[in-house]
């Protein structure tokens, strides 16, 4: 599908559930190679906004940005 005004909250949508998943299953990666005993980390920390009423962080890893990637591909093949 071609990014246009009509589906660009899609694309948004696609891109931030596929960031999302992307970064939960690197951490789940990361815990499982912990719980092996090879415990490694590739994570900046977490980043955000906090507002009073609603506060949201995300923990950047490569898994957020392969997810990026994918949501990416996903929109495309739609």
């Amino acid at each position: 599908m071609k990014l246009n005004k009509k589906n660009q909250s899609a694309f948004i949508l696609i891109i931030f559930l596929s960031i999302l998943a992307g970064s939960f299953t690197w951490f789940i990666i990361e815990i499982i190679f912990k719980n092996i005993g090879l415990p490694f980390s590739l994570s900046t920390g977490k980043m955000g906004f906090d507002i009073e009423i609603i506060t949201f962080y995300i923990n950047v890893n490569p898994g957020t940005v392969l997810g990026m990637i994918a949501g990416y591909y996903i929109f495309k093949a739609v």
